[in-house]
């Protein structure tokens, strides 16, 4: 046994980096997870340099999974696996494929992938945050900010950010409201001044 956990030693310390090549969508969860043959890709080399080979097999409902040193030593780890005839045969493979590299990941010590299949332990996606809904009696400033963005953006070239819109559309509509009559529609006012404004410097 001595040998092959000094050949272990060695080979967990020159294991590279196991990519998460493969992603799953398990309703409202996704996650990425390293597929069996991308694993087996990177740690065969490594393994066999240091005398060292894994084999997995099923049996009495039980995949074995041992890891063998040349000298004749071996490790076994053993895991209880879903019946085949419990579920379809498709997502009876993925249980099976699943097991196999969790076997592999915990008899070589490899840093865990994240993976667990169908109970997605990955966060959700996060869920895109709708509109808040509209006023029906939106202000001036606020009709201006969703109407006319474009009309907006063109008349001020400093706007870069939502709170730049607001401000300046903010100062115009102050403006307006000293040179108007209580009552008047300072909607309809700002975007005659701002296109009129727009007008003068295509012409300039």
């Amino acid at each position: 046994m001595g040998e092959l956990i000094a050949a272990l030693l060695k080979a967990q310390s020159e294991m590279p980096e196991i990519f998460k090549d493969s992603e799953a969508d398990a309703g409202k969860f996704s996650y990425k997870y390293a597929s069996l043959p991308e694993i087996a890709k990177r740690i065969k080399p490594v393994l066999h340099a240091n005398d060292l080979f894994i084999s997995q097999t099923s049996f009495d409902g039980r995949l074995v999974t041992t890891l063998w040193h040349k000298s004749g030593d071996s490790m076994v780890s053993e895991i209880e696996m879903p019946s085949p005839t419990s579920m379809p045969p498709q997502d009876w493979g993925k249980a099976h494929s699943y097991y196999r590299r969790y076997e592999i990941n915990g008899m070589l010590g490899l840093t865990p992938d994240l993976d667990d299949d169908a109970l997605g332990v990955e966060a959700p996606k996060p869920v895109p945050q709708k509109a808040p809904p509209r006023s029906p009696n939106p202000s001036p400033l606020e009709r201006l900010l969703t109407d006319d963005k474009d009309l907006v953006k063109a008349w001020s070239p400093s706007i870069k950010t939502q709170a730049d819109a607001e401000r300046v559309v903010a100062d115009l509509l102050d403006v307006l409201r000293g040179e108007l009559d209580e009552g008047a529609d300072l909607y309809a006012a700002a975007r005659k001044h701002m296109g009129s404004e727009l007008d003068k410097r295509a012409a300039g």
